[in-house]
């Protein structure tokens, strides 16, 4: 009997004896799960050219369905629970304290060991309108309290092992603020039309006793499927290979099936088995049927997998769909799909010439409704929500009057042999960043003209803010001593805790792990620029958005005293804005600009002050690896500004006298700090005035993390945005 599949966040529950028989057949112990690991960092890279010429095959891996705090928060060195300038809610509270009635829910653990968070899955449809995230505080009335559990190193022993022994992106948003439909199809196309809030039929899938399948020609053989073009067809006429690698149950996650391309041919009849669309799409591994779906642990693609690798056969592009007990939906334990992507990394290596020139990313769809305490970038809709350097910024951008814009972090893994070091990568990222990574490969080791690898869906905003993901790569002296004995591996869980996984009555912050060193950081292309002035306008202060990095920019500017906050602005490479001019009802006035990387800029006052119209202005020089920071006094007294280090040097204030008219200026070195910086500054009798500056001198060498997010140090003094 034909059955409508239900939403994706209404699974039905699997059973544990149902995973622990699938598990016992196929579960990495401890040690091999850590052998996988220390097999990869012994193979050294391909070096012949020194650029991403060197890599032969792409390996996409897309899991179901987790956010990045929900995953990650808690590891060492990335912008996670220990995050200094993270944005505060309306309340005034940090935005961890995410209102629920008249109190609030703090991330608590799930505790895989002991509860049965493993089994919970909640809201993740459409966001609906902006104006209900704008503040970014509606998480426990739309998704639940339970949106606010998170997993730990003890909890993922195998992903905090590659998270420390290869690259994690801590700025890889999922592409919509949505379901798994659009997402996935922004991941193989580059957008996904009319399709924001999820398929629009979803008699295109086919489910039958719980088991999830992708192949709708059993039930459906003359639904339409839909009709734009994917990036698979792309690489097929510039005589690409690639491959889908899935097994009968599949989850329904092979999304190129329910293309029309993929289901008919140019005559409208159904593609046939032997066909070689088919078998590059649509076939399953060998061995695998309807029959045996209900015991797969994945094996049949592995074996399929492994085969290829050891003929010489694995394709340029592989996207790897997992089974349903191990795609990581939160039904299932995250630790199968931890056994799954063991046993994938396991089997790539196992042929040192093929995983010298291979690249395996491990992405997640969407956030399932899991929180994540950073906001989303989108372009203005208009002059109200903001302004931008692009002409075409809403292009693509909107859908039924909202904008798109990006949804929550998702966790990913970029593991290779160019990504050794346990380094984090933080440039801004979506699912489109998968394809132009695939883009820039095609032009560089094909020899492939831009424009026929080109994908013509991606929006003209999104292209140019996301990253390539080149940055994630060490292609000119991959790390060749890295510590193989780094993995720490937990043992590996094979069943879950019966206790409900709600708040704990005591709450209190998680906080990341602490590490000796900071870690590693990619180097990022990013110099935003941000200064305020006062205009003589009565009650009015402008800010002026420049960038001078090599690729945009995109800033969020948030008010504790303006309700219509947050704004959005997005700067091209080598340009900046007019002068954007905020008017106050009231004598005070608050701006916080948030930007990449920890960037932060807060500007706060009164009209009514005699040193109103001091300012402070701020260079980085990547060259002296310093600050050169500049006190104007444009009012009609002699100020005295404060200086006061929030972090990474001496707290000690520094004075700076400047008589009226006068600028005095000094040079700070960024040096020990590893590029990283935080103070405020004050004026002497004004208790209102407030100028707050943080972030990485970027371009100066030093390529660390935050050493808060270590937990090296502390922030101390004025370093949250207030509103």
């Amino acid at each position: 009997m034909h059955r409508t599949i239900p939403p994706k966040n209404h699974m039905p529950k699997i059973s544990r004896r149902k995973f622990l028989t699938a598990a016992a057949a196929s579960v990495a112990s401890t040690s091999s799960l850590a052998n996988a690991i220390t097999k990869a960092l012994a193979i050294p890279a391909n070096t012949k050219t020194k650029s991403i010429k060197d890599i032969e095959h792409i390996v996409i891996l897309m899991q179901e369905n987790r956010s990045f705090d929900h995953y990650f928060g808690t590891l060492a060195g990335v912008r996670g629970f220990n995050d200094p300038r993270a944005i505060t809610l309306p309340s005034g509270k940090p935005v961890w304290h995410q209102p629920w009635g008249d109190s609030y829910v703090l991330p608590y653990h799930f505790d895989i060991h002991n509860t049965n968070a493993v089994r919970i899955g909640l809201d993740h449809s459409w966001k609906g309108s902006e104006l209900t995230w704008k503040n970014w505080d509606a998480w426990i009335t739309k998704k639940s309290p339970r949106c606010m559990g998170y997993f730990d190193r003890g909890d993922l022993p195998f992903y905090y092992a590659l998270a420390d022994a290869f690259t994690t992106c801590d700025a890889y948003h999922c592409s919509v603020f949505g379901p798994t439909d659009p997402n996935r199809f922004y991941a193989l196309s580059g957008h996904a039309p009319n399709n924001i809030t999820g398929l629009a039929d979803h008699n295109l899938y086919n489910v039958s006793n719980g088991i999830y399948n992708a192949d709708i020609s059993n039930d459906k053989p003359n639904a339409k499927g839909i009709e734009w073009q994917t990036y698979a067809e792309i690489l097929e006429k510039n005589d690409v290979s690639w491959k889908v690698y899935q097994e009968w149950d599949n989850y329904g996650d092979n999304y190129l099936q329910y293309f029309k391309n993929f289901r008919f041919d140019a005559d409208g009849k159904p593609l046939t088995p032997d066909s070689p669309l088919y078998q590059k799409a649509r076939a399953y591994a060998p061995g695998s049927h309807a029959g045996n779906a209900k015991s797969t642990t994945g094996q049949y693609l592995i074996d399929q997998l492994a085969a290829d690798v050891k003929n010489g056969t694995l394709p340029h592009i592989s996207w790897i769909c997992a089974p349903t007990e191990y795609c990581e939906h939160p039904e299932a334990t995250p630790n199968a799909g931890e056994n799954f992507t063991a046993r994938l990394l396991a089997t790539l290596t196992d042929s040192p010439e093929v995983w010298a020139k291979t690249v395996l990313i491990l992405t997640y769809d969407e956030n399932d409704g899991f929180f994540d305490h950073m906001p989303s970038s989108m372009p203005p809709l208009s002059s109200a929500h903001g302004a931008t350097t692009l002409n075409n910024a809403t292009q693509g951008e909107v859908h039924n009057d909202q904008p798109i814009g990006f949804g929550p972090r998702v966790p990913v893994l970029i593991i290779s042999p160019w990504t050794k070091g346990g380094r984090v990568c933080s440039e801004l990222f979506d699912h489109t960043s998968l394809i132009r990574f695939m883009e820039e490969w095609c032009v560089q080791t094909q020899g492939l003209a831009r424009e026929n690898v080109t994908c013509p869906h991606i929006s003209p905003w999104r292209r140019a803010v996301c990253g390539d993901m080149t940055s994630a790569f060490n292609f000119s002296t991959p790390n060749t001593d890295w510590d193989t004995s780094i993995p720490r591996a937990a043992s590996y869980l094979k069943n879950w805790g019966n206790a409900d996984a709600l708040p704990p009555a005591i709450q209190t912050l998680p906080r990341q792990e602490t590490s000796s060193v900071p870690r590693s950081a990619c180097a990022l292309p990013y110099r935003p620029i941000v200064d305020g002035a006062m205009t003589g306008s009565a009650n009015q202060y402008v800010l002026r958005f420049a960038n001078a990095g090599s690729v945009a920019s995109t800033f969020i500017v948030y008010s504790q005293l303006n309700s219509n906050s947050p704004w959005h602005y997005t700067v091209e490479a080598n340009k900046s804005l007019k002068p954007a001019a905020f008017d106050w009802d009231e004598l005070g006035y608050h701006l916080a600009v948030h930007s990449h990387n920890g960037f932060l800029r807060e500007f706060a006052g009164r009209f009514d002050q005699a040193s109103s119209n001091a300012e402070v202005s701020l260079e980085e020089d990547p060259t002296t690896q310093a600050l050169r920071i500049r006190f104007h006094n444009h009012s009609m007294v002699t100020c005295r500004f404060v200086l006061i280090s929030n972090a990474y040097s001496n707290p000690t204030p520094h004075l700076i006298d400047a008589p009226a008219g006068e600028t005095k200026t000094i040079i700070k070195s960024l040096t020990d700090s590893y590029g990283w910086y935080d103070f405020s500054v004050r004026i002497d009798g004004d208790a209102h005035y407030l100028r707050h500056y943080a972030g990485h001198l970027e371009g100066a060498g030093l390529n660390f993390t935050d050493p808060v997010l270590n937990g090296l140090v502390k922030v101390s003094g004025t370093n949250k945005t207030t509103r």
